[in-house]
């Protein structure tokens, strides 16, 4: 059906924070390749999807209500316009960036495509792992652009450059930033923030099992998320003894943007 759009609007129209998933929307005009590229990009962990369009004009009514960090665009879309669509999408919404998935049949059009700032470009047809490479790439070279508060230095940006050119084969980059600009695969961005909201507002340091009940998550899980918080400088922790048994870390939230790793040994007295 033409016209076609859905979308999930979560930030009354403000752009989504770098420190959440990276938001991406499918605007492709066959509904069954709709489908596919949207489960392509659930695969990965650093991506949730808005929605999914088959016309320029659902495409801009759905950014224009939610901000998103990533389309992938066919720029053949029906009403999109082709490069003038392209030039007006960079215009009016200049923090999303896109993965033009379209043919390669005409040079002038893929030639612009890169000149306007396109990620990257895939000539249909093309096997699902390029597109697992690009949307890998993508959210490497976000989070190492958008994470960086330092100086940058030409090897850094170098490192962060390879992604640019297609060259995701290469994991410098994850040595040259922060690691919190790459959660590990398998935590969830919103669960990730949920723990950090937790630390922030509770007046003691919190255990594992006592963080886990809050969010309805097993211990282990909860162990996960707030290592991982411990890592990345956001969260410490101090250790409180029993009588009797083995001592219980608990994990309180750091000033924001001390990055050093705490630890302490308190007694605590325990029922």
């Amino acid at each position: 059906m033409k016209g076609h759009a859905s979308w999930m609007v979560s930030s009354q129209g403000s752009p989504p924070s770098p420190t959440e998933a990276l938001h991406a929307v499918v605007a492709e005009t066959d509904p069954m390749l709709r489908s596919l590229y949207r489960n392509v990009v659930l695969e990965n962990s650093h991506y949730v999807t808005m929605g999914s369009v088959d016309t320029g004009k659902a495409l801009f009514l759905l950014l224009a209500r939610a901000p998103a960090h990533l389309v992938l665009l066919d720029v053949f879309l029906p009403s999109f316009g082709g490069p003038q669509g392209l030039r007006r999408l960079r215009q009016d919404f200049p923090r999303t960036d896109f993965i033009v998935l379209s043919s390669g049949d005409q040079p002038d059009v893929v030639r612009e495509a890169l000149c306007i700032g396109a990620f990257d470009f895939l000539v249909k047809p093309f096997p699902f792992d390029r597109l697992r490479r690009a949307l890998e790439a993508y959210a490497f070279f976000h989070y190492g652009l958008t994470k960086k508060s330092g100086p940058w230095c030409q090897e850094e940006l170098d490192s962060l450059l390879q992604y640019r050119r297609g060259k995701a084969e290469d994991r410098r980059i994850k040595e040259d930033f922060p690691r919190e600009a790459f959660p590990p695969k398998g935590l969830q961005a919103k669960l990730l923030d949920a723990f950090c909201a937790i630390l922030q507002s509770s007046p003691t340091p919190l255990s594992a099992r006592e963080a886990g009940l809050m969010l309805r998550v097993a211990r282990s899980t909860a162990r996960r998320y707030l290592e991982h918080l411990v890592d990345t400088g956001k969260a410490g922790f101090v250790y409180g003894y029993r009588e009797v048994g083995r001592p219980v870390k608990s994990y309180h939230s750091l000033v924001p943007g001390k990055q050093n790793r705490t630890q302490q040994t308190i007694s605590v007295p325990f029922s």
